[in-house]
């Protein structure tokens, strides 16, 4: 029998690390042979550690310049032509668009990840509709679509997927529940409160609104702790500049924590995640390893935020942009009972188990890879 071979498309090694890292690893370990194409990263070594051949690809970032799209179309069609794999696992708008027109050339499965539309609504209208009749072309009986919310589903349902298009929601990219558990039973002792927002530093997470409404509720409580954990290495408008955040820092509204690849120990030492997004979200990671860990979450009403918090259950909803609505959500649990705090992080934890375990998502991929390959042998 011939192996099979999965060509995985994405943006960065960091993605694949950070969330499709047990995916790839159960692949593997299930006799696919794993080629990773992405550009490179400081993540390279970990992902051959991993199993994996890498083929490094530069998708350009956000810029779409004409000449340096159809030259990396080009490139990626030559990999794929070499490579020929059984079937192509793509993620985020470049891979998923160019991967994509590639494999229907060539009748090769796909299953491409839509992880939510944020940088797909930000496009001003021009290159938004181009866009969408790529997508629309791209949709057709060799690909699989996945998804992260019903919201996004529905979009693309009313405007790209054809009838022939298969496709299904998946709960995010899960979360490893044994790597993020906690015997956090106990109700804490201390007075302390710490908040803490962990995200990509960009203006749409709503960093500007955590530092207001943090200045707001610093000024009513003394015994409140705001912390940001996130890179500074973002790039172009949106991104968050240093300067800004160390002029917080001397106001002392807030503790900046630099980059951490170990999310979970400053997830531990905090009562509380914040994450007042505006951002097109899919299903954000983080949400979900807090509420494995049994950390209550306060993030806004939209997508994908949403299904993974349920208001008053295991943490509270505001509304995007608002940051005195933040405030006001903050003060709520601030005057919560220890013992209620802990209530909400336990059912936290029992809906990331019901609803977002990893394992759910590595079994639909491997049923819809043995789907798709069946489906054109």
């Amino acid at each position: 029998m011939k192996e099979a071979k999965i060509l995985v498309i994405l943006n960065s090694l960091w993605n694949l690390v950070n969330f499709r890292k047990n995916l790839i690893k159960s692949l593997i370990k299930n006799n696919y042979r794993v080629i990773v194409v992405a550009p490179f990263d400081n993540n390279y070594d970990e992902v051959i550690e991993m199993g994996c051949k890498i083929i490094i690809h530069n998708f350009n970032g956000r810029k779409t310049k004409v000449f340096q799209e159809l030259l990396s179309l080009y490139q990626l069609n030559k990999i794929i032509l070499k490579e020929k794999p059984s079937i192509c696992i793509t993620f985020t708008i470049k891979p998923n668009i160019y991967a994509s027109l590639c494999c229907k050339l060539y009748n090769i499965p796909i299953i491409n990840n839509i992880t939510g539309l944020g940088y797909f609504l930000e496009k001003g209208i021009l290159l938004r509709n181009c866009i969408k009749l790529l997508y629309k072309l791209i949709f057709g009986i060799n690909s699989y679509v996945f998804f992260q919310n019903n919201e996004d589903m529905n979009f693309f349902k009313n405007f790209f997927l054809k009838k022939k298009s298969l496709f299904d929601i998946l709960p995010g990219s899960g979360v490893d529940l044994k790597k993020f558990n906690t015997n956090r039973t106990l109700i804490k002792k201390s007075d302390n409160i710490t908040f803490i927002l962990v995200s990509r530093l960009l203006w749409s997470k709503g960093v500007f609104e955590f530092y207001k409404a943090a200045s707001f509720i610093k000024k009513k409580y003394s015994n409140v702790t705001f912390k940001i954990l996130g890179s500074l290495q973002e790039k172009g408008d949106e991104a968050v500049d240093y300067n800004v955040i160390k002029k917080w820092e001397n106001e002392r509204i807030i503790q900046y924590l630099g980059f951490s690849k170990n999310v979970k120990k400053y997830l531990l030492e905090s009562d509380c995640l914040i994450l007042p997004t505006f951002y097109n979200e899919g299903t954000p990671k983080v949400i979900l390893e807090a509420s494995a860990l049994k950390i209550p979450i306060i993030t806004t009403n939209i997508k994908g935020c949403n299904y993974a918090v349920i208001n008053g259950e295991n943490g509270f909803l505001c509304e995007p942009k608002n940051h005195l609505d933040l405030a006001l959500k903050i003060e709520l649990f601030i005057k919560m009972s220890k013992k209620d705090r802990a209530l909400m992080g336990k059912r936290g934890r029992i809906r990331a188990e019901k609803y977002f375990d990893e394992n759910i998502v590595i079994k639909q991929y491997q049923e819809t890879i043995n789907f798709m390959l069946e489906k054109f042998k």
